[in-house]
């Protein structure tokens, strides 16, 4: 697994280092762009999951998608 995280490091960072990366915080979520193009979003806080979903996947700190 952290092979496969170095992996998607590397290839991010080396297709990030001669875009221009901007972010924009809109509510809880702070969304990355490079060159324009959506890269990540970045969720703050706890938000809702889906019908069904159970409330243990509720939570916020993580990258989306990643």
């Amino acid at each position: 697994m952290r092979v496969l995280l170095a992996i998607l490091f590397l290839i991010t960072a080396s297709i990030l280092r001669s875009a221009e990366v901007e972010s924009q915080k809109a509510g809880d979520v702070i969304h990355f762009t490079a060159d324009g193009k959506a890269v990540c979003d970045y969720q703050m806080q706890p938000g809702a999951v889906p019908e069904g979903v159970s409330k243990v996947f509720q939570h916020g700190a993580h990258l989306h998608p990643v």
